[in-house]
């Protein structure tokens, strides 16, 4: 009896070490266009609607990162173009902390009505889409998100 208690408990004693899961790599979108000479992004909103974020998820079995940056911008935000090969940066995802988002850039070259499912894609200006992904954000996840559009900014003024 001792003995199957005692490997029980290694076994539970062996589970608590090992990570729960393993951080992810997620795919996410930056979707812009130049309309009257302005840059604007195309942003959803979350799941629970009270964020807005770049349309982005995790890679299906066989796809590489940019085609599931390509595939969440048509699904999420309505929107199909050229995708970038290599992202422009990583970005720690808010909702799963752990997990880290890989951003592409996206030049738009046609969009769509939404089909629905809540997303709400919408353009905004470079001004507006800071203060967005801000909203309903604490600090440090603010500022991840703006990093990235201040350094998608700076690549499309190079470019």
């Amino acid at each position: 009896m001792a003995r199957h208690f005692t490997s029980r408990s290694r076994r539970a004693r062996d589970r608590l070490t090992e990570p729960v899961s393993a951080p992810k790599l997620i795919a996410a979108a930056v979707c812009f266009r130049r309309r009257d000479g302005q840059l604007q992004f195309r942003l959803v909103r979350t799941r629970d609607g009270e964020r807005w974020t770049f349309p982005n998820g995790p890679p299906r079995v066989d796809e590489l990162l940019a085609q599931a940056a390509a595939r969440e911008a048509a699904e999420r935000a309505a929107v199909t173009g050229v995708v970038a090969e290599q992202p422009l940066t990583e970005y720690r995802h808010a909702r799963r902390a752990d997990d880290l988002a890989a951003a592409f850039l996206l030049a738009v070259q046609s969009s769509a009505p939404s089909a629905g499912g809540g997303h709400d894609p919408t353009w905004f200006d470079l001004a507006t889409t800071r203060e967005k992904l801000a909203e309903n954000r604490d600090a440090a996840a603010a500022l991840e998100l703006q990093r990235v559009i201040e350094i998608a900014e700076r690549e499309l003024e190079d470019g």
